[in-house]
């Protein structure tokens, strides 16, 4: 099965005593998530397939907000297979190559949702252009027609603190 955008996002509940929810655009903790985002080039988009879990270092680019997330694969990749066989993704992104010897100080954000790969389009276009302007390097790749573009559409980032200290965000009409 392969997934396109338009499909309803998938949701998953954790203790309502983590979940801020119906929280407006900006917020001090979704700020802290962005900055964290924005921070780093690089995450790690994380897949499940039948009985597999699987893992890839990929480069992204975020829209406007942080209800969509972009990045890029070869279509001859096991990544490929994965995502067009299952939409359902996390992302993770943490900061502590800035951290050093502070562990206490590290923070990371798991962002879940579902991934679609973008097959044209003004969207397609606005994401190839927001990940060419975060990783210049990128554009012959993505130029290439072996290239796929993936949205993930965010349901709901998770960011932790000092290993323990959790919040919830969720975009704004997410169940």
């Amino acid at each position: 099965m392969h997934y396109r955008c338009s499909e309803e996002p998938v949701y998953t509940e954790l203790p309502r005593s983590l979940v801020t929810r119906g929280m407006p655009v900006s917020t001090p903790l979704l700020d802290r998530i962005i900055h964290l985002v924005d921070g780093q080039r690089f995450g790690v988009l994380c897949l499940g397939h039948s009985e597999t879990a699987y893992g890839a270092l990929v480069a992204f680019a975020r829209g406007d907000s942080l209800e969509r997330l972009y990045f890029s694969t070869p279509i001859t990749t096991r990544k490929y297979r994965f995502l067009v066989g299952s939409a359902a993704v996390a992302f993770v992104v943490d900061d502590r190559s800035e951290r050093g010897d502070d562990l206490m100080s590290v923070s990371a954000v798991t962002i879940l949702g579902r991934a679609c790969e973008l097959a044209s389009g003004p969207e397609l276009e606005d994401a190839r252009a927001r990940l060419i302007r975060r990783h210049p390097e990128m554009h012959a790749y993505l130029d290439a027609l072996s290239s796929a573009v993936f949205a993930v559409g965010v349901t709901r980032a998770i960011h932790v603190t000092r290993f323990q200290d959790v919040e919830e965000w969720s975009p704004p009409g997410a169940a």
